[in-house]
């Protein structure tokens, strides 16, 4: 064994010697280095906090707060509520504002909010350290035993989040559960835990639910918990299943809560603020904003609060007019060196960058986009060639800026695609803005038009040919759309299945189109229209009621919309085979659509185009016979007259001021001429017509019939028959409210037998 050794009996020499004073770090040190202070709700750190504006959000935090005090049947139960929305829609605010409001009345426990801007917040490593300190000045008495956790373990803060919650907020909150605190009437209890979305990695937003679940699940945390975010996939999903979907309540953002209105009301009292405290207010009009800009304002913010607010903060720049800066908003004067947008468009960038297969999100959101007419999302998957249900799964890291859900619209249930911000084309199609996900709107017009042409048994609905039109109108000539026009023969197609509207607007823009060969091209469509015109027009002349029709193409019918197309289709008696013949819209395009009228006008005034099928003067003849038998027939019917009860009633109701005196002069009591006369005012005038609604139709089309004629006979061919049947005419009655038509028809009807005298002698 060694014996003690002295060590002044010791010499050492040479070599270096260093003195070490480490001393450990205090467990409340380590806690707050853990801490992320600008998570707070109050937190200095944050510039301009986002709260919801006075008045504003009234619904949605009444709600939330009801939920909190178990106000609320429906969600008394519920240790979660989880409220979503799409980015931008206001839920920080939200989140805020409700945690003042816990604050006020001594229920807020803690409060997280993360930020995808903060490296200290934008993961979860901080979140149980920086919601046990807040519990700490919470609860005073549970301190000593969270720092004795910490100086037992000093790295607890790189253990589980489950761990993490169990040591530093479970077992430190045991005494106060045992004594019956959290059984109170308004004990402290509440922790709200906003924009877990903004967590950078996916799966962390995930083991944040599953620890909360989990501490709420097996070690009975007397907590609420309020999370705010985005409904992206993960986060969704973890709300379905397990204990989560037991204990949690869901709160959408959707326009229930008319956000609309709350926008409005924000933006009326932020311009007027403008107006009263800008150091420019002097050159400030009145009424400004105008009500029409406010509502474009509204609009464009389709319910997201994140764009209005991002137009009051441009517009109330101390350094410039502020009527000038919302003229560049709306577009009406021309950005310079301003970003507007730029809050905004920092926002899409992140959510566009996340996404898996770029290329294949943003063709479906330029279809969306682009589209006139709403897709039904089966029918973008078949346009697109896309497999059943690729849609939702190529969009899955879009669902803050878009929904898949299903819909109902006139009875035709499927999934649509409802994109939330009117302002995400603004910025998509501005590539100063968007930069790498910019969509070249002509050129996909191009490539949507393509893929339409390429089968056009895809054509079918009236939607479909309107969004086939607005491709073409909105495209690029590529060399691939010139080749598909011609391929199709989309202007034959176009007349075969009766799409008249559509034609003079694809001869229009194809006639714009600044390429070479585009004469050739225009020429060589207009001769396939020309062929399938003269085709169906050999069909229709075969058949008198459609001559007839034909006929009367030059004259003014003065159909004021569509539903007055009826009197066309009674006047020539068009059963549904003969009106699917009518493909050139004769009876409703040719009269309601200007620009197709002068279209086919011009067809038939070409000789070089229309040939034989032209208007001759036997088929005005033939048109002319048609019309003086539908005259003839319409006089030889039955006109019932109302009887006189019918009579006596509607004098009553139109001549209100003479059955005044009738009444005052018969001997009653003033209080039952009073509700006489009072059931008689309040009754709806009618006018006197003869005969059912069908009569009175029928009576419309009568009249139709006269102009017809007065405008086929002076253009009629010398016939046998119609002038048999014009010198035996005769016109009844009836055309006695008619006198002008009935003198021009006879005037007409004696020039055609003049003309027939002379053609005989």
């Amino acid at each position: 064994m060694l014996s003690q050794v002295s060590a002044s009996n010791i010499l050492i020499t040479g070599g270096n010697f260093y003195q070490s004073n480490k001393t450990s770090k205090d467990p409340f040190e380590r806690l707050l280095e853990a801490t992320a202070p600008a998570a707070f709700h109050d937190s200095d750190d944050v510039h301009d906090p986002p709260k919801c504006h006075p008045n504003t959000r009234v619904a949605i935090l009444n709600k939330i707060m009801d939920w909190i005090h178990g106000a609320d049947p429906e969600t008394r139960n519920a240790l979660i509520m989880w409220l979503y929305g799409p980015a931008g829609s206001g839920k920080s605010a939200i989140a805020r504002s409700i945690a003042e409001l816990c604050a006020k009345e001594g229920v807020l426990v803690a409060s997280y909010f993360f930020s995808r801007f903060d490296s200290t917040r934008n993961h979860c490593r901080s979140l149980i350290a920086t919601i046990a300190y807040q519990a700490s000045l919470c609860f005073p008495d549970i301190r000593d035993r969270m720092i004795g956790t910490i100086e037992h373990d000093p790295l607890i803060f790189a253990r589980s989040l489950d761990s993490q919650i169990f040591s530093l907020i479970v077992e430190p909150l045991q005494e106060r559960i045992g004594s019956g605190y959290f059984n109170a009437t308004t004990p402290a209890r509440v922790v709200i835990i906003d924009g877990l979305d903004e967590c950078e990695d996916r799966n962390s937003q995930v083991k944040v639910l599953e620890a909360i679940s989990k501490s709420l699940h097996h070690h009975r945390l007397p907590f609420l918990f309020l999370i705010t975010s985005r409904p992206e996939p993960d986060i969704r999903g973890a709300f379905d299943f397990g204990y989560l979907s037991q204990v949690s309540t869901r709160n959408p953002l959707d326009d229930n809560y008319l956000p609309s209105e709350d926008i409005l009301r924000f933006l009326r009292d932020k311009f007027s603020e403008i107006e009263d405290f800008h150091p420019f207010r002097a050159q400030i009009p009145p009424a400004w904003p105008p009500e029409d800009a406010l509502q474009i304002l509204v609009d464009k913010s389709s319910g997201q609060f994140i764009y209005a607010s991002t137009v009051v903060k441009f517009v109330k720049s101390t350094r410039h007019r502020p009527p000038q800066r919302l003229e560049i908003i709306l577009g009406i004067r021309p950005v310079q060196h301003e970003r507007p947008f730029a809050e905004l468009d920092a926002l899409y960038m992140h959510i566009l960058s996340s996404v898996a297969n770029l290329e294949a999100a943003v063709q479906i959101l330029a279809l969306q986009l682009l589209s006139k007419y709403p897709f039904k999302v089966n029918k973008m998957e078949i346009l697109l060639s896309l497999d059943t249900g690729d849609i939702p799964i190529l969009l899955c890291d879009l669902t803050s800026l878009v929904s898949v859900d299903e819909s109902e619209s006139f009875g035709n249930p499927g999934t649509v695609l409802r994109v939330f911000h009117a302002s995400l084309g603004d910025f998509l199609f501005d590539q100063s803005r968007s930069k790498q996900f910019w969509i070249n709107a002509p050129l996909r017009h191009a490539e949507f038009a393509v893929l339409y042409l390429q089968d056009l048994t895809r054509v079918k609905t009236y939607d479909d040919f309107h969004n086939l039109r607005f491709h073409i109108q909105g495209a690029a000539p590529t060399r691939e759309l010139q080749e598909k026009v011609v391929e199709s023969s989309l202007a034959s197609y176009l007349v075969e299945k009766g799409a008249s509207s559509f034609i003079p607007d694809f001869f229009a823009t194809i006639s714009q189109w600044n390429i070479d060969g585009a004469i050739d091209l225009y020429i060589e469509q207009l001769q396939c229209f020309d062929h399938s015109a003269k085709g169906i027009l050999e069909t229709m002349y075969t058949d008198s009621r459609l001559t007839s029709l034909v006929s009367i193409l030059k004259l003014e019918v003065m159909i004021s919309h569509s539903r007055n197309t009826d009197i066309l289709l009674e006047l020539f008696s068009l059963s549904n085979t003969q009106h699917l013949l009518d493909k050139l819209s004769f009876s409703h395009s040719a009269h309601l659509s200007p620009n197709y009228r002068l279209f086919i006008l011009e067809f038939f005034e070409d000789p070089s185009r229309c040939g034989i099928y032209t208007l001759t003067s036997e088929r005005y003849a033939t048109a002319a016979v048609y019309f003086l038998n539908c005259i003839s027939n319409h006089l030889e019917q039955i006109i019932p007259y109302p009887s006189t009860d019918e009579r006596k009633y509607m004098q009553q109701r139109n001549t209100p001021w003479l059955w005044r005196k009738i009444l005052q002069k018969i001997p009653s009591s003033e209080a039952t001429q009073i509700a006489r006369w009072q059931a008689l005012k309040n009754q709806r005038r009618l006018k006197l017509y003869r005969g059912s609604s069908n009569m009175l139709k029928s009576d419309r089309a009568f009249g139709l019939a006269l102009r017809c004629l007065v405008h086929v006979l002076p253009q009629a061919a010398i016939s046998e028959e119609l002038t048999v049947l014009a010198s035996q005419h005769t016109f009844g009655p009836l055309l006695r409210k008619r006198p002008n038509r009935k003198r021009a028809v006879k005037q007409e009807i004696a020039r055609y037998l003049a003309r027939a005298e002379q053609e005989r002698s």
